[in-house]
């Protein structure tokens, strides 16, 4: 077993964790006892299990869990009410991100299908600060007749340089500044930041200058 598929079966392990973490919380609030370290807990979860996604490329997982993590992010800082919409969206949200993890962990490749209905619903949310009655979204993020217009899903935005002009016996190349700051959680959801770094070195010449100015002293 190489490194990158020993840290896969540590993030599925963990995301195991996390879920039970999650179900924990979120039964506290839907029978009402709850307070901020309990939706603290639930974001933290969502937050750990996107980020141990996006090492492994999961980009349905990483897409749902970021709706789910702002939409709870919303609520805890009190932008959005914990109503019993919200509870119910919560915990179907749960239980796509429990789907997304076992799809994965069984090799689907096609994560960006699973809980479209649910993802359109987080999107609503986070454009109106509420969470939809149940039929409001339509599983395609359009709303129902006569209810007021939902937000499409989220989409990533990658920019591009604009197209360059080489001559013919100019190598055709570029210089591509990446910054990577990671989370300080990071090694705790299976995540090994050399790996991502080494991986670039197949890409071309690689310069890596380390900014260490918020590492803690050893001690």
């Amino acid at each position: 077993m190489d490194d990158l598929e020993e840290f896969r079966l540590i993030f599925f392990q963990e995301c195991q964790e996390l879920l039970q973490s999650l179900e924990e919380s979120l039964s506290a609030v839907e029978s009402g006892n709850y307070d901020n370290d309990t939706v603290n807990a639930a974001f933290r979860a969502i937050h750990s299990i996107k980020g141990g996604a996006g090492a492994f490329g999961f980009d349905g997982m990483i897409s749902f869990c970021h709706s789910f993590e702002s939409v709870l992010d919303q609520v805890r800082n009190n932008r959005i009410e914990l109503d019993m919409n919200m509870i119910k969206l919560c915990l179907r949200s749960k239980d796509i991100v429990a789907d997304l993890v076992e799809g994965a962990q069984s090799g689907n490749s096609d994560l960006a299908n699973i809980g479209t209905d649910v993802l359109a619903e987080l999107a609503y949310t986070l454009e109106h600060n509420r969470a939809p009655a149940a039929g409001v979204v339509s599983a395609t993020g359009g709303a129902s007749e006569n209810s007021a217009p939902a937000a499409s899903a989220p989409q990533a935005v990658v920019e591009t340089p604009a197209s360059e002009t080489f001559a013919d016996d100019e190598p055709q190349e570029r210089d591509v500044i990446i910054t990577f700051k990671p989370e300080a959680d990071l090694i705790r959801a299976a995540i090994e930041p050399m790996k991502i770094i080494e991986s670039l070195y197949e890409l071309g010449c690689l310069n890596v200058e380390v900014i260490d100015e918020n590492i803690p002293d050893f001690e």
